[in-house]
């Protein structure tokens, strides 16, 4: 098997989908599914909004860096990694993901992101704003350049479980 290709590591904005995609491709290929966020929140036993909170966004990047390399290590093959919003942006964590696996960019329009998030984005760190779809467009326009890194683009507005078997067929 090639080093390269023994996990799938969705990436993209908050309310992309990431979770639910992740879920959706474990079943439908029999893969393992790790979602990094709930790891997280297990871990600290409190929402990441509340963490976010009390010890600030450099604290929760260190600590999500220090997940993620032991979810890289402990789930080395055959399992779809939902990322949080921000994994692939700090550290190296995005080359980290690319050297044991294929990083999927999970794209979306902001009008797809604004409907997802309309009722939930007050449990999101960094929405917590009035103007938060603003702060949103320019979270993407941030992190745009970083999440095209990635070795596989799918857009979420037609997406189907069935586009994601060419990259499980390259981890089996």
């Amino acid at each position: 098997m090639d080093a390269k290709s023994q996990n799938i590591y969705l990436i993209g904005m908050p309310g992309v989908g990431k979770s639910y995609w992740a879920e959706q491709i474990a079943v439908r290929y029999a893969l393992q599914c790790v979602d990094l966020d709930s790891i997280l929140e297990v871990r600290t036993n409190m929402r990441i909004a509340t963490f976010f909170e009390r010890y600030g966004a450099a604290e929760f990047r260190k600590l999500e860096r220090l997940t993620l390399m032991q979810v890289l290590e402990v789930f080395n093959c055959n399992t779809v990694v939902a990322c949080g919003g921000g994994t692939p942006c700090f550290y190296d964590n995005l080359a980290q993901m690319k050297t044991r696996g294929n990083v999927v960019y999970l794209q979306s329009s902001l009008s797809y992101l604004f409907q997802n998030l309309s009722d939930g984005f007050q449990d999101r760190p960094l929405l917590r704003l009035p103007d938060w779809q603003e702060k949103l467009s320019e979270i993407l326009d941030q992190r745009r350049p970083i999440f095209e890194q990635a070795d596989y683009t799918l857009n979420v507005a037609s997406l189907s479980v069935q586009d994601f078997e060419p990259i499980v067929s390259a981890i089996q």
